[in-house]
């Protein structure tokens, strides 16, 4: 563990800082428990402010010789002011995706897919396992009209896994930002990005869906059709290295999340 110390050659942090109140442990992740101490700090040291928890506990910091860490509020002196126009950082919990899992994993018994925690990267379920409606159908016939939800149920729930898989990727990196750096990371997260644009891509090959449920099919294509964009940012993420864009990939992925549960929901409802 190592003491850093303020000195007329460090260099003074541009823009929003805090001063060290006293001796303090500089962490990899807001909070004591399963997260190591990187550094401390002496009284007087001076913090660069990156971003602070919405509970206002930690802040995001860098170090005078430009580590990344986090430090716990009670032990800083902060311009509130100031510290006002921080990015807030939301808590780390993946519970839109969690639900979303549990309420359409029951796919699996209905279309004898893969559960949607072992899905393959790079393998989900051809659009054609599933019975569909065919091409250019406006069939308002029951056994139609199941064929879809069972098959849109498919594609949601295989989406709703890779986004999954994603969220846990993004929460252990938002805990502990040096994940930023590491090699087997990087690598992981971007196989994961990989899965889910096979999962949207698969949502795309649904065939259409019968009238009384294009409102559906509509919002589940919107998702799916969010999703390049959302990838793309994140890659560009993994290679600045950012905390500060990676909290902002992070509430881009929870919006993705609510929104695929919001269609998950309506599918089981209707199935």
């Amino acid at each position: 563990m190592t003491s850093v110390t303020q000195g007329a050659a460090s260099p003074t942090p541009v823009g929003v800082s805090g001063t060290v109140l006293q001796r303090a442990n500089v962490r990899d992740g807001p909070s004591t428990a399963g997260t190591h101490v990187l550094e401390t700090v002496d009284v007087g040291t001076l913090l660069k402010l990156r971003a602070v928890t919405q509970d206002g506990n930690w802040y995001a910091v860098t170090l005078p010789q430009g580590r990344d860490g986090w430090v716990y509020g009670r032990l800083l002196r902060v311009d509130q002011g100031a510290a006002s126009g921080l990015l807030v950082l939301p808590p780390p919990a993946p519970s839109a995706v969690a639900v979303l899992v549990t309420a359409v994993s029951p796919v699996a018994t209905l279309a004898s897919a893969a559960s949607i925690p072992t899905i393959a990267p790079t393998t989900l379920p051809a659009p054609t396992a599933t019975p569909v409606v065919p091409a250019g159908s406006v069939s308002t016939d029951p056994l139609a009209r199941a064929r879809y939800i069972m098959a849109a149920l498919d594609a949601a729930g295989a989406y709703s896994g890779a986004l999954q898989r994603v969220g846990e990727q993004t929460n252990r990196a938002v805990r502990r930002p040096t994940l930023l750096r590491d090699p087997a990371w990087r690598s992981t997260t971007s196989m994961a990005l990989k899965d889910l644009n096979a999962a949207a891509a698969h949502v795309g090959q649904l065939q259409p869906a019968p009238p009384q449920l294009q409102n559906l099919d509509s919002a589940l294509r919107r998702v799916a059709g969010q999703t390049p964009t959302f990838t793309a940012d994140y890659a560009r993420t993994i290679q600045t290295q950012s905390p500060v864009d990676l909290a902002t990939t992070l509430r881009d992925w929870q919006r993705l999340g609510n929104a695929i549960q919001a269609v998950g929901g309506e599918l089981q409802r209707m199935r």
